[in-house]
């Protein structure tokens, strides 16, 4: 199954509204996640 596949399972992060730097809390939450999964941020 290819990832495109799988988008609707992705958990959604919306950093539209966040201020400064937030790449870090980002990549921490990458690294949680399970192999297969993903984050769709908007």
């Amino acid at each position: 199954m290819e990832w495109k596949d799988k988008i609707s399972t992705f958990r959604q992060i919306d950093v539209r509204g966040i201020q400064g730097n937030f790449f870090q809390g980002l990549k921490k939450q990458a690294v949680q996640l399970p192999v297969g999964s993903g984050l769709e941020i908007v």
